[in-house]
């Protein structure tokens, strides 16, 4: 059975739908039923989504009530899909305090609504369970601010990016690179004071890692995208100038090594990380895989063959450019034998197509630059195969 949480209105009006005991608890066949209920086939659906917004339940919806509904249109419907939106706004403005039989008469030109409120209706059925519980803010972050990923059991909760969303969308029709990604869960949403949030649900990279160490290297010789705003490029670029960016290809924006004997982690942020200069890289770099007790050269070998597939990739693709991309290197700092090693693409929000028939030269340029500097570590010299053309579509 399942126990109702959250506000009143619309919280109370559609789980008593269901509750049809009034004991407030539901089980699992009151919970079909309540899906059924989103087909609107016997009911008045207009009176649902009225309903819905009418917090004060005085039958009418009043400016601060017809404001929450804007806002769930404007998270839930995205930007290619909102020329009705924008004609309803005006409509509020024109009747501030409205009945519902206005209402209906209004808004009865936009079915789109139903749609919209339909499924916020879904997020919150689907929603009211015990799982909720188990959603923490993600702690495990090399670079970034803490606490804008939450974390479900295996899965994050990224805040919702169309362009990083529509890149995600892309990669899982590309088997052949899948794994140079976490694995792509599609789009998670949930319910916030009667306010849908939308997120992109990727693989938890830290999961099972009982020291989990990360660093996060930006890629690119240049992190801003070409048609940014003239502050933000100018911005960007001295990032990239007074760091080793623009130098090596990638800078440092954060790492987490853990230490075995003093079993503490060092960390390290983003001024640390524009704070290198080229020729102390190797010894940052250095430090990452060294645990207090010496330098674990075996990671550096086993984090090599994942970064040569990249790089082949990247020397064929032609399908993307990333700007402000990371990769990150993970392994698990609690196994001093084989621990869990893993090396991903992350970050895609400023990832473009390829529209001019080039290649991601600026991406590609600090791969080359990592992967000298790492071998150069271990005494090792890779052996890439002759590029193959047919990687620039898988």
């Amino acid at each position: 059975m399942t126990k109702v949480a959250g506000n009143k209105s619309f919280w109370e009006y559609s789980y008593r739908l269901v509750d049809t005991e009034n004991v407030g608890m539901i089980t699992f066949p009151q919970f079909i039923f309540g899906i059924s209920f989103l087909k609107w086939d016997k009911i008045d659906a207009w009176e649902v989504v009225f309903r819905m917004f009418d917090d004060k339940e005085d039958g009418m919806l009043d400016k601060e009530e017809s404001e929450k509904l804007i806002r769930t249109l404007e998270i839930h419907v995205r930007t290619k899909e909102i020329e009705w939106k924008k004609q309803i706004m005006p409509k509020f403005e024109e009747s501030p305090k409205m009945s519902y039989d206005q209402f209906k008469k209004i808004f009865s030109n936009y079915p789109d609504i139903l749609h919209v409120c339909q499924e916020a209706m879904l997020s919150i059925l689907d929603g009211v369970n015990d799982d909720e519980k188990q959603i923490t803010k993600f702690e495990n972050q090399a670079a970034g601010h803490a606490g804008d990923i939450l974390k479900d059991g295996a899965t994050l909760l990224k805040s919702y990016c169309e362009r990083e969303f529509r890149f995600y969308e892309v990669i899982k029709k590309l088997p052949k690179i899948q794994s140079f990604f976490a694995t792509y869960h599609g789009r998670r949403t949930r319910t916030i004071d009667g306010i849908i949030q939308h997120y992109i649900a990727i693989e938890d990279l830290t999961h099972g890692m009982t020291q989990p160490c990360i660093m996060d290297l930006k890629m690119g010789r240049y992190t801003w995208e070409p048609t940014a705003p003239a502050k933000k490029r100018i911005e960007q670029g001295t990032l990239d100038k007074i760091s080793t960016s623009e130098t090596l290809g990638f800078r440092i924006c954060g790492m987490r090594a853990w230490q075995i004997e003093k079993k503490e982690y060092i960390i390290r942020d983003k001024p640390w990380g524009m704070s290198i200069k080229v020729p102390q890289m190797e010894s940052a770099i250095r430090s990452f895989f060294h645990n207090g007790k010496n330098l674990r050269g075996d990671l550096i070998c086993e984090i090599l063959p994942p970064l040569y597939s990249v790089l082949e990739w990247f020397k064929a693709q032609r399908i993307f450019r990333f700007y402000g991309s990371s990769i990150l290197f993970l392994y698990d700092g609690s196994n001093l034998d084989k621990p869990v090693i893993r090396v991903k693409m992350v970050d895609f929000a400023h990832t473009v197509r390829i529209r001019d028939g080039g290649k991601d030269d600026s991406y590609k340029f600090g791969m080359v630059t990592l992967i000298d500097l790492l071998e150069s570590m271990v005494g090792k010299k890779r052996e890439l195969s002759p590029t193959n053309g047919s990687q620039n579509s898988n």
